[in-house]
């Protein structure tokens, strides 16, 4: 791994650095609304057939719930769409729509699979902020805590009366934390997901070769 590694600051860098398989640990806490628990799975982010500025996401494995320790299977898609923002203003986005499960025919173009999707949030990226930013030390206690602000671009979703607020924390070449706050009359909650890139085995067989 280089040692010289930054944090991704384009919507080209951000696509690389996604792309692949990746282990998942989720950390659910609800102090009102919601289920408390932990999903622990794999999630991959792999190109959309038609498009090389898609990624589709999924994520599968099992939740357990606190504190009846009941557990089920469960999965979530989403589409991650990398482009300039459609408002004009100079700056970058990430979109991140719900994958709705509309109907995909090999050949289509990713224009018109996301037509039909809904769009999660978005995350901005301009040459005056660094949302991708690693933590400082004593971050993942922070991250926990919730001690820091959640104020990057983008990362906002309306949900009802609740506000969903989050941050994307890129901390080293394989390793990246979602982190989102939920606050309303509804609900009041964190979810924490930490994700662990998945070597390459074959990659690390030459190297040893």
């Amino acid at each position: 791994t280089c040692c010289m590694w930054t944090t991704p600051a384009t919507p080209a860098a951000l696509l690389s650095y996604l792309l692949g398989p990746w282990t998942l640990t989720k950390t659910l806490t609800y102090t009102r609304g919601g289920l408390s628990g932990t999903f622990r799975g794999d999630a991959t982010f792999i190109p959309l057939a038609g498009s090389p500025r898609v990624l589709a996401y999924e994520e599968k494995g099992k939740v357990t719930l606190e504190p009846d320790m009941e557990s089920f299977d469960a999965r979530h898609a989403l589409l991650y769409r990398f482009g300039e923002a459609e408002d004009g203003d100079g700056g970058w986005r990430v979109a991140v729509f719900f994958d709705d499960g509309v109907k995909r025919e090999p050949a289509a173009l990713a224009a018109s699979m996301l037509a039909g999707e809904r769009l999660f949030h978005s995350i901005d990226i301009d040459g005056a902020s660094t949302p991708f930013q690693p933590p400082t030390i004593g971050m993942e206690a922070e991250v926990v805590r919730g001690e820091r602000p959640f104020n990057q671009p983008g990362m906002f979703h309306p949900c009802g009366p609740d506000v969903y607020r989050g941050r994307l924390l890129c901390t080293d070449p394989d390793l990246f934390v979602l982190d989102w706050k939920v606050e309303g009359p509804r609900k009041l909650g964190r979810i924490v997901s930490r994700f662990s890139r998945v070597p390459d085995i074959s990659t690390d067989s030459q190297g040893r070769a």
